[in-house]
């Protein structure tokens, strides 16, 4: 009897382990209370910047939205409660040798730490911006799009699961063209844009869901 208490307890040890190895790779459970708390998050103070794209570039660029100032809150228009469309963006200081220009808008506040809601990518170094409504097709006239991570091409504004998320739209100078097709995901391209970065330039604005 004392042998089989013994191994029912090695094997509650043994799934205990297992279960725990499971939530550090995959995360906290769907419906869990420790995924509520990774998603009910308020966002506070300047975003953290993807240090690892940036290297050592110099952050010269001026980029600005006129939808919103910097820091403030993203009109629901930009965002899934809306249109959902991508807002004006204005950009200057390009470096001279810039061969083309990339545009990235990131979540740092998702629950994944690092949600992409669009990328892109092969814009003419000479223009100074990007209207609104950018049209969703691997390939606009202002540059080839990637697959962000809601799985679509182009854009897809804030929506965040809960809390106020902070969103940078971050724009870079590369010193090349990028050889990924259109429609590739977006990881990918700025994999190849990795240690390609001229210089730099963000603005950022905050969003929470207006059911919330």
């Amino acid at each position: 009897m004392q042998r089989i208490y013994l191994y029912l307890a090695a094997a509650a040890a043994a799934t205990a382990a297992v279960i725990a190895l499971h939530q550090t790779v995959s995360g906290p459970a769907p419906g869990s209370a420790s995924q509520a708390a990774a998603t009910a998050t308020t966002a506070a103070g300047p975003p953290p910047l993807p240090e690892w794209l940036l290297g050592d570039a110099p952050a010269s660029l001026t980029v600005a939205s006129p939808a919103w100032p910097r820091g403030g809150r993203i009109p629901p228009r930009y965002t899934c409660d809306d249109s959902d469309v991508n807002p004006p963006l204005r950009w200057g200081n390009v470096p001279a040798t810039a061969r083309s220009i990339l545009v990235l808008v990131y979540d740092p506040d998702a629950p994944s730490g690092f949600f992409i809601h669009w990328v892109i990518y092969n814009i003419d170094p000479r223009r100074e911006g990007l209207p609104a409504a950018v049209p969703r097709r691997p390939m606009t006239s202002y540059g080839a799009q990637a697959v962000n991570d809601f799985g679509r091409v182009g854009y897809g504004g804030p929506c965040p699961p809960s809390g106020r998320h902070r969103y940078v739209f971050l724009v870079l100078a590369l010193d090349d063209v990028l050889r990924s097709p259109p429609g590739s995901p977006a990881r990918r391209v700025l994999e190849e844009a990795r240690g390609h970065v001229l210089a730099y330039g963000y603005t950022w604005g905050t969003y929470s869901r207006q059911s919330q």
